[in-house]
């Protein structure tokens, strides 16, 4: 029997909070198995899991270890993000697809959730010029993972028709490529393998310093982000860097 009751797909969210699940209605508990079922999902990572679906009246949900293990890889804190689960064939296995990832951040994943490395100076007068130093903060970046996306990936810049680095003599090449999280830190994306691509310097500058920078999709393939009315395509490989 399938998993789904009359329907191919089924909208849900990704819930990270006092509860870590894949959420449904309660309007929606007609489209979910009759009784407890177990069931196996595939990830957008491309994994698949074991999850446990409860006949819950007044929580419709799927949970299971590996489904919380990953959610809280990839969403924020008390941040839900929108999915959909969908039909594969005719018994328990579901598909999980999750719409742009969440930005919003909370006073509380933003004080013990994200960790910041503070630059702070006090603001001091240099006589010889006048000028004053500024404090600022800085989101704290691992380097590890800079050095497992350039083994997956090379460094080449993943924006489709990106000539830039053809210019770039072969020997710093690795100096003009960044890891870019889709769904910025400062905004509560994680290092999950599918928030980062590899990015030349100058479209990594061009997505940051932009008055308009939107990240509209993206799924194992790459992602769309459109930079003040232009669309940038970022063609990469999630499952590689797995």
């Amino acid at each position: 029997m399938a998993f789904l009751q009359g329907v191919t797909s089924l909208p849900c969210r990704l819930v990270h909070h006092t509860g870590t699940m894949i959420r449904f209605t309660t309007g929606q508990l007609g489209q979910l198995p009759l009784n407890d079922e177990d069931c196996f999902l595939e990830l957008p990572d491309g994994a698949v899991v074991r999850g446990h679906c409860p006949r819950h009246p007044d929580n419709p949900y799927i949970g299971g270890s590996e489904i919380v293990r990953w959610i809280k890889s990839w969403v924020p804190y008390n941040a839900p993000a929108n999915a959909s689960v969908y039909q594969v064939g005719t018994g328990n296995r579901i598909r999980l697809a999750v719409a742009a990832p969440a930005t919003h951040v909370t006073a509380e994943d933003d004080a013990t959730k994200r960790r910041v490395v503070s630059r702070a100076r006090k603001l001091s007068r240099i006589p010889e010029s006048g000028r004053r130093r500024r404090s600022y903060e800085a989101w704290e970046r691992d380097s590890y993972l800079r050095t497992v996306a350039l083994s997956a990936w090379g460094t080449a810049c993943q924006v489709t028709d990106c000539t830039f680095l053809a210019t770039v003599p072969t020997h710093i090449l690795p100096k003009m490529v960044d890891v870019h999280h889709l769904n910025h830190v400062s905004r509560g994306g994680t290092d999950s393998p599918l928030n980062i691509c590899i990015l030349c310097v100058v479209h990594h500058q061009l997505i940051h310093r932009a008055p308009s920078s939107v990240l509209q999709s993206w799924d194992l393939d790459g992602s769309t982000v459109t930079v003040n009315g232009l669309t940038l395509k970022i063609i990469r490989d999630a499952p590689a860097i797995m």
